[in-house]
């Protein structure tokens, strides 16, 4: 697949070879009303990722934007809410607006509220959710986990020893434990609650909201 070079870089995935291109080198004039909640909802995600929601309008999860672009064009998904710059995801053979949020085309199980030991191997989506994206060293946003013990150091993937970090707490606690960093160490539960009023939920509720207005 041959990409239209325009000083972009290109992403290469299962569908081809991609790129993003912006408002500024396409040619579109239409002029977008500046939504308060979509911008806030922006920062919340981030700049490279897509949150992914359910059939009844739940946040699941966040996946970077290639991903997404996949589950598009594999008909897993449709674009919710695009991205407010107008930019888009394009190839030779197709382009699309470049998503802010994708809306699955099935249904998929939350799961329950049950007891987990900490010495579960868990994955990445779980600890996101559980900890509500939120940075448990800052307690500001955060999408990066972190191994409370370091997997240098012996640390596992495991529910005991494994939260949510923001990028700049996670490069500087780096290869320590949170004591060494002055961090406080984080309080781990010990059961799993999905929580359908997260910070992500809301700020995605306002956003449907002040589009549909």
């Amino acid at each position: 697949m041959q990409v239209v070079r325009c000083g972009e870089q290109h992403k290469r995935s299962s569908i081809g070879l991609y790129r993003i291109q912006t408002r500024a080198e396409g040619k579109t004039s239409q002029k977008e009303p500046m939504m308060e909640h979509i911008s806030i909802l922006e920062k919340e995600i981030g700049e490279n990722r897509v949150a992914v929601v359910d059939t009844s309008m739940t946040v699941m999860n966040t996946v970077s934007w290639m991903r997404a672009t996949t589950m598009v064009l594999s008909h897993d998904a449709y674009v919710l809410i695009p991205r407010a710059d107008g930019s888009m995801v394009r190839s030779q053979h197709f382009s699309m607006a470049r998503p802010l949020v994708i809306g699955l085309n099935r249904y998929v199980s939350r799961g329950r509220i049950k007891k987990v030991n900490m010495d579960t191997t868990v994955s990445k989506n779980m600890i996101l959710i559980r900890d509500n994206w939120t940075c448990q060293y800052c307690h500001e946003y955060g999408d990066t986990i972190d191994h409370i013990i370091p997997k240098s150091r012996g640390g596992l993937n495991t529910w005991g020893n494994l939260c949510v970090a923001c990028l700049s707490c996670n490069g500087r606690k780096g290869n320590h434990t949170p004591e060494e960093v002055g961090f406080s160490y984080p309080k781990i539960p010990t059961v799993f609650k999905p929580q359908r009023e997260n910070r992500l939920q809301v700020a995605f509720y306002q956003a449907m909201e002040e589009m549909s207005l």
